[in-house]
């Protein structure tokens, strides 16, 4: 009986130990998972900054006056000058 109980204990304690290399791991995955969100969301910035400047160097090359450019795209007039 004591030696069934002191099994159970053992078994118990890897357990636990389990369970927290469990946890870890979760917790290295959030990390991970939140480095990606935060990629994910500065490559949609780029291209989205990307198209922008492309139809800015549309209008631009169709004359149209950079003001109105400037509305449409919400690019500075510097970044339009430079196209």
């Amino acid at each position: 009986m004591q030696e069934e109980k002191g099994r159970m204990q053992e078994e118990k304690g890897r357990m636990q130990e389990e369970k927290g290399r469990i946890q870890e791991e979760k917790g290295r995955i959030q990390e991970e998972k939140g480095r990606i969100q935060e990629e994910k969301i500065r490559i949609q910035q780029e291209s989205r900054k990307e198209e922008k400047t492309i139809i800015a160097r549309n209008l631009k090359n169709k004359k149209i006056d950079i003001e109105t450019i400037i509305q449409v795209t919400g690019l500075t007039k510097e970044e339009i000058q430079k196209l």
